[in-house]
């Protein structure tokens, strides 16, 4: 039909490069989200780079939505290419890390949930079932996700009771569990994660570690 345009997502693209390299904090933005593809290392490569660019010219909290696409893009990518560019929780940890420092709250506490699953992901591919004292992620992981249903994601409540359930009834210093022994367990006052069959066993955990793992709640 005269007068009507097509839609064309390659001239979409072209046009938002044209305004990113212009200096276009948005259009490096909407740049960086669009050519971002799981499959694709190419295409991820251009969307860390203008969003990599966003970050560096936003200014305030609208460095937000740089960081918080930059952590999805490296917690999320599939592929690596043969200089070992590609997927890295470490790097997703560190943007994610960034928003909620700058605005615990950002994204109605969508940013925090996806920090705490990130810690939480790192942690299992280091460790596994088992997490070394002294680098243990899992209540900072509780403590962030904690923060997002506090900021509104509702999503968060179902998260967080499966995560206070994995240590429940074993003493995390020993083992025993709540079944072998007699005794009522102590919880860990500040992480509310951890469970110990008596106070020696409490004291043995935090000096092998735990004070470290416990107070690093934040960022």
């Amino acid at each position: 039909m005269p007068g009507v345009v097509k839609r064309s997502s390659a001239k979409a693209n072209t046009h938002l490069k044209q305004a990113a390299d212009l200096g276009s904090y948005g259009a490096m933005i909407n740049l960086a989200a669009t050519t971002f593809r799981r499959e694709d290392v190419t295409q991820t490569q251009t969307a860390v780079k203008y969003a990599t660019l966003a970050h560096h010219y936003a200014t305030g909290k609208t460095v937000n939505n740089a960081n918080l696409l930059l952590g999805d893009i490296f917690q999320k990518t599939k592929q690596q290419d043969e200089n070992g560019f590609g997927p890295s929780l470490n790097l997703a940890t560190h943007y994610l890390g960034l928003v909620v420092k700058n605005d615990p709250n950002a994204f109605n506490g969508v940013a925090a949930s996806q920090y705490s699953r990130v810690l939480m992901e790192k942690s299992e591919n280091l460790f596994g079932d088992r997490c070394m004292s002294g680098l243990n992620e899992i209540p900072r992981a509780v403590y962030w996700m904690r923060k997002s249903l506090a900021a509104g994601n509702l999503d968060a409540k179902g998260v967080i009771s499966r995560m206070e359930s994995m240590e429940t009834g074993k003493c995390s210093a020993c083992g025993m569990t709540e079944e072998e022994s007699d005794k009522k367990f102590l919880r860990c006052g500040r992480c509310k994660i951890y469970w110990y069959c008596s106070k020696k066993c409490q004291l043995a955990a935090w000096e092998a570690g735990h004070k470290v793992d416990c107070k690093s709640t934040f960022c």
